[in-house]
């Protein structure tokens, strides 16, 4: 199943909702973008319409009162669409290996 109800993803926030960042260089946020790419098109089946999956780079801010941002720190949001809870995915065309989540 990919994400029943939907979610974000925060990379660079800590668990006590701090926010640190994360250095990222121009080619970096690329590669990160093509990792994630690669992934979406290793489930089977295919999933439709790609854009259940978006990646956003906030740039981070040094203060609440600095409106400069620093220099390549950035926080990674990870938006994951609501897909269609009656599709089983599996997370690999060979091995079939897949994940079910129960409530409770």
């Amino acid at each position: 199943m990919m994400n029943v109800k939907g979610g974000r993803i925060f990379i660079g926030v800590m668990d006590n909702k701090i926010v640190k960042g994360i250095q990222l260089t121009n080619v970096e946020r690329a590669e990160l973008c093509s990792t994630i790419d690669h992934i979406i098109t290793s489930f089977e089946p295919d999933v439709v319409g790609k854009d259940l999956i978006k990646v956003v780079f906030l740039p981070v801010y040094p203060s609440e009162s600095d409106k400069t941002p620093i220099p390549g720190l950035f926080v990674v949001k990870i938006i994951i669409k609501q897909a269609d809870p009656a599709i089983l995915y599996s997370n690999s065309k060979e091995a079939m290996e897949c994940y079910i989540r129960y409530e409770g």
